[in-house]
C-alpha cells in the first residue's frame, strides 16, 4: 500500500512537471567570446528544453553563470527566447582560451565550453554568410541528416575565406536558426574552413526576415565590436542588412543582379572578391579609413575587379 503511495506521488509529480516545465532535457549553448583589450566583452548563452517534437522551448527568467577559464565573470538571467546576455568589462585573465556557462533546472545541471577569440582591436572584422555564399547548401541534409554530408563548398571559397582571416578578423552569420549550430560548425571544420565565431539568431522565427535579423544581430554586435565593417553575402537581404548596419556589403551575385543600395558591391565568385580584397587592400584593411568611406558612402572609390569577358559582355 506504502509502495503504491509512492509510485503514485512520483506520477503525480511527473505529470506536473511535464506538463508544466516540460520532462525533456535541458539544452545549454554559448557562443563563442570575443575579447578586445580595453573594451567590454559580451556573453551569449541560450538555455532551452528538448520536446518530443524535436522542438526545443525557451526557458525564460532562468540564471546562467559565465565563466572565463577559472575567472568567474557573471550571471544573467534568460529572456522570452531563452537568451542570457552579460556584458563585461572586467579585466580579463590573459591565458584563458575557453569561457564556459552553467545553468541549473531543478535536478538538472547543464554545462557549455567554447574557445575564446583575442582579437587586435586595430583589425577590419569580416562577418561571412555560409548558405549559398561559402555552402552550395542543400538543405534536405541539413535539417534531416545527422551529418550535412551533402552540402559543398563554393569554389573558391575556402581559399578566399582563409585569405580574409590571415589579413583581417572573420566570424560568420547566419540566418540559420540555433538548434543548427553543432552541425554547422561541424561543417565548416569538416570542410577546412577556418575557425572563427559563429553567430545566430535564436529561432526559426528569423527566417521569415532575415535582412531585420541580421541587421540587428549586426548592429547589436557593432556596439562591442566597431571594426565590424564589412559584411559578404549572395542574397538581396544581405545587402539590405549589411547596408543598414553601416557596413561594406559585399554579394556574391550575378554582376547585373548589382542591387540600388548604399555601400554595397556585386561579385560573382570568390575569385573575384580574393582580387577586391587584394586591389583594396590600403583601405579594407584600415578602420578608420573604411569608416570613413562609408560614412561618406563613397564605395564607387573602391576599385572593383575588371576581366575581359566583362568588357565583352558590356559591348
Amino acid at each position: 500500500m506504502a509502495r503504491a503511495r509512492i509510485e503514485l506521488a512520483i506520477g503525480l509529480c511527473v505529470g506536473l512537471t511535464c506538463g508544466g516545465m516540460g520532462c525533456g532535457p535541458v539544452v545549454l549553448t554559448l557562443e563563442d567570446v570575443v575579447l578586445l583589450p580595453e573594451r567590454a566583452s559580451v556573453f551569449v548563452a541560450q538555455l532551452e528544453r528538448e520536446t518530443p517534437f524535436g522542438v526545443r522551448n525557451a526557458l525564460e527568467d532562468q540564471r546562467v553563470t559565465f565563466w572565463l577559464g577559472n575567472q568567474f565573470v557573471g550571471t544573467a538571467r534568460t529572456d522570452a527566447e531563452g537568451l542570457a546576455r552579460l556584458v563585461s568589462d572586467a579585466e580579463h585573465s590573459v591565458t584563458a582560451d575557453t569561457a564556459r556557462a552553467g545553468a541549473t533546472l531543478g535536478f538538472q545541471r547543464v554545462r557549455a565550453k567554447r574557445p575564446v577569440y583575442r582579437w587586435n582591436p586595430d583589425r577590419v572584422i569580416v562577418a561571412v554568410d555560409i548558405d549559398h555564399t561559402i555552402s552550395r547548401t542543400d538543405h534536405a541534409s541539413v535539417l534531416l541528416e545527422e551529418v550535412d554530408t551533402q552540402s559543398t563548398p563554393l569554389p573558391g571559397a575556402i581559399e578566399g575565406v582563409e585569405m580574409i582571416q590571415s589579413e583581417l578578423h572573420l566570424l560568420y552569420l547566419t540566418a540559420r536558426p540555433s538548434f543548427l549550430r553543432e552541425k554547422s560548425r561541424e561543417w565548416i571544420a569538416l570542410h577546412g574552413f577556418p575557425a572563427a565565431p559563429l553567430i545566430m539568431p535564436p529561432h526559426t522565427s528569423a527566417l521569415l526576415d532575415q535582412a531585420e535579423t541580421k541587421r540587428k544581430i549586426l548592429t547589436e554586435r557593432r556596439e562591442f565590436l566597431p571594426n565590424l565593417l564589412i559584411g559578404i553575402g549572395d542574397k538581396a537581404s544581405d545587402a539590405i542588412a549589411y547596408s543598414s548596419a553601416g557596413m561594406l556589403g559585399i554579394i556574391l551575385a550575378p554582376l547585373e543582379d548589382s542591387p540600388e543600395l548604399p555601400n554595397v558591391v556585386v561579385m560573382d565568385d570568390w575569385s573575384r572578391i580574393v582580387e577586391f580584397f587584394a586591389i583594396n587592400a590600403e583601405t579594407l584593411a584600415a578602420p578608420e579609413r573604411l569608416a570613413d568611406l562609408l560614412e561618406r558612402e563613397a564605395v564607387a572609390e573602391l576599385v572593383i575587379p575588371i576581366r575581359p569577358e566583362d568588357v565583352l559582355q558590356a559591348g
